[in-house]
């Protein structure tokens, strides 16, 4: 597990995903972080989430019995605050891989950044879209796909 300076928790939330993607996601975060939480939606194939959770030692499955959708996330972050109280979350949908070295680069900047001593929320842009995640004042940020 890569020890970034700060410590990261992802959040991904899945509903019925394809389990090739889901794994080439994990495979590209679950090293840049310290822990990942995937928030399952009720999925059909949940067995084969739980086994692949399995694969790794810094992965924990919420399983929820409804499909939340979007808020599934809401849950995630609460987990992660309650059990790992982490200074960053990174929130994932299950087809999204990150990028080699992405999540220390990222926070290399920000920390050397005076914006984040101030500001609990960060905007990132995907196309025409700005996305901006604010979360009880825990700096959060949100890739993409």
């Amino acid at each position: 597990m890569y020890m970034n300076s700060l410590y990261v928790v992802a959040v991904v939330w899945t509903f019925n995903p394809k389990i090739e993607y889901l794994i080439e996601a994990l495979k590209s975060v679950v090293d840049q972080v310290n822990h990942l939480i995937i928030v399952d939606n009720g999925s059909s194939n949940v067995n084969q989430i739980r086994s692949m959770c399995g694969a790794f030692s810094n992965v924990t499955l919420i399983e929820l019995s409804a499909n939340l959708g979007v808020r599934a996330l809401n849950v995630g972050m609460i987990y992660a605050v309650e059990r790992y109280d982490p200074e960053c979350i990174l929130l994932l949908d299950d087809d999204t891989s990150v990028y080699y070295n992405a999540i220390p680069r990222i926070l290399g900047i920000l920390k050397g950044s005076k914006l984040y001593e101030l500001v609990g929320a960060i905007c990132m842009y995907s196309g025409n879209r700005k996305i901006t995640v604010f979360w009880r004042g825990w700096n959060v940020f949100w890739l993409l796909s």
